[in-house]
């Protein structure tokens, strides 16, 4: 009886394995089509975020040149243009570190902000190079009747005659243009020629470098084959290895079901055991009226049935990650907690004497103070809560939510015979049984071994060979990569600006009013905007 009972099974092993095999794949499978997903979504929202940061910075770097570029600090002859560097921001501590996408600074040498005077108004140009990636924006400025500083950055408005704003227009007439002034220094800064402007151009080859990642494949050996339990390796080629194992299998010849008026019991190898019954009929058990605290619906033969009613409760929805600008930090239940780092910039401006000047065309001279301003910046953290409700369906009762319907939910369980019964089909018999046995032979192709019928089946598989960890395969050879960096260097053209400016003295200056800002008759004629407007009607 030991020995019996602790003889080893190859065939339940072998199925074991091959189920384990099975499940590991599948999950493989899950894993590898998660990710692909989860990386694809990725891509999509680094792509929106790098355009943020980009214009981000932009913008910082405008709202630093519409701060610095008070009054004294324009060009004051048509043409003229002055730069404030990324570099100069960095000195003055007008503005902190700019970065790109990757967390790399840029560059402080060629990314600027710029203001050249017009006839009557102001163009703003901001320049941003980081990396191998640059643009830029251009806004137009004068001295407006809505401007809260000295210029500000001009709006399009639309009125109507009967009450709204007028634009001044003048055009100077019978005057006569100056010798041109001295050519400005080389700049990389972008300018374009005007009648009070003269551009001159050069491009000159520059050296650059940047670093790159190259990967290295060095050959480490042949791929392996591992071993597999119960099978015996044969070949390999390509990477695949190819395995082989006997397994015998055993048939039990079928018995006929009725012999000689008797009826088939059971089956021992080739012997069949037959049996005739007289029987006694009665019905199974009575069904309990509760079972499990569930309530007996109905019995059908052995099989009693058997219901309840709950209600299904649930947690409460999800807090989202962010609320008005503030990041999630914990969820209790129905409340969410968020917080935020808040930053306050505090600036203070010192005097540094005075200066006399004219602000725009018509507005007079003003002898104004000059300070020098200084900024600190404070951090502070905020916090703030909101609620959460119940997912639909759902109702708050107490701190859960439960559901607005109701659930059946059903169960069942069995009941046997009465002592002296068996259970037969769907009623309970006594029987008085005789028996008899017949033996049967071989099916074709198996052959009699002790007790059973047996013959010999050879299995293949085949496995893919495997390299040590950290190493790649292709083709059956594995293969160890490796990353360097390499400096990449070279010459690209760049161009650069100089100019000189001429100023138009004399002649007979005529002015006109319109109602439009953008009047094409006017400017045909040979008009342009003075940057003064009035009101006409209305209030």
């Amino acid at each position: 009886m030991y020995e019996e009972n602790n003889r080893f099974s190859w065939t339940g092993l072998f199925i074991k394995i091959i189920i384990v095999v099975i499940f590991i794949l599948f999950t493989i499978w899950l894993l590898s089509l998660s990710t692909k997903n989860a990386t694809k979504g990725m891509s999509n929202s680094l792509d929106v975020l790098t355009d943020n940061i980009f214009k981000e910075n932009i913008d910082r770097m405008k709202d630093v040149g519409k701060s610095y570029f008070t009054t004294e600090r324009l060009p004051e002859k048509v043409g003229e243009v002055k730069t404030l560097t990324l570099q100069s921001m960095y000195d003055k501590n007008l503005i902190l570190e700019v970065k790109d996408k990757n967390g790399k600074a840029c560059s402080a040498k060629n990314s600027y902000v710029s203001v050249e005077k017009l006839e009557t108004e102001y163009q703003m140009k901001v320049y941003l190079e980081c990396g191998d990636e640059s643009n830029f924006v251009k806004v137009i400025m004068g001295c407006y009747n809505y401007c809260n500083t000295d210029i500000c950055e001009k709006k399009e408005q639309s009125v109507t005659p009967a009450s709204g704003i007028e634009y001044q227009y003048s055009k100077t007439s019978g005057g006569s243009w100056t010798p041109w002034g001295n050519w400005t220094e080389w700049s990389k800064t972008s300018v374009t020629k005007t009648n009070y402007r003269d551009v001159e151009t050069k491009t000159v080859k520059e050296s650059y470098s940047y670093d790159k990642n190259v990967t290295d494949s060095k050959y480490t050996g042949e791929a392996t084959c591992p071993k597999i339990d119960g099978y015996n390796f044969v070949s390999s080629a390509n990477g695949l290895c190819h395995y082989t194992k006997t397994v015998t299998i055993t048939d039990e010849p079928k018995c006929a079901a009725t012999y000689n008026g008797y009826t088939l019991t059971s089956q021992n190898g080739s012997t069949c055991n037959y049996s005739k019954t007289t029987t006694t009929k009665t019905n199974p058990l009575t069904c309990a009226d509760t079972y499990k605290d569930y309530l007996l619906t109905s019995q059908n033969g052995f099989t009693c049935n058997y219901s309840k009613t709950t209600y299904d409760t649930t947690n409460p929805k999800s807090c989202s990650k962010t609320y008005n600008g503030y990041d999630l930090t914990s969820q209790n239940g129905f409340t969410c907690n968020y917080s935020k780092t808040v930053s306050n910039k505090e600036c203070y401006q010192v005097p540094a004497g005075v200066k006399t000047v004219t602000p725009c065309s018509g507005c007079g001279v003003q002898v104004i103070p000059v300070y020098d301003t200084k900024c600190e910046t404070k951090y502070s953290t905020a916090t703030t809560t909101t609620t959460v409700g119940c997912p639909t369906g759902y109702s708050k009762k107490n701190n859960t939510c439960v559901a607005d319907k109701s659930t059946t939910s059903t169960t069942t369980t069995t009941v046997g015979c009465p002592t002296g019964y068996t259970k037969s089909n769907n009623t309970c018999v006594k029987e008085t049984t005789t028996t008899t046995t017949t033996t049967l032979a071989c099916a074709t192709g198996f052959e009699k071994r002790g007790n059973v019928c047996a013959r010999d089946n050879v299995y293949k598989i085949t496995q893919d060979a495997i390299c040590s960890e950290g190493e790649r395969m292709s083709e059956g050879k594995c293969y160890k990569d490796t990353t360097h960096t390499e400096t990449v260097t070279g010459t690209k053209n760049v161009t650069y600006y100089r100019y000189r400016l001429r100023e138009y003295t004399g002649g007979t200056t005529t002015y006109k009013w319109s109602t439009s800002n953008n009047d094409k008759s006017l400017i045909n004629a040979g008009y342009r905007l003075t940057g003064k407007t009035r009101n006409i009607g209305g209030k």
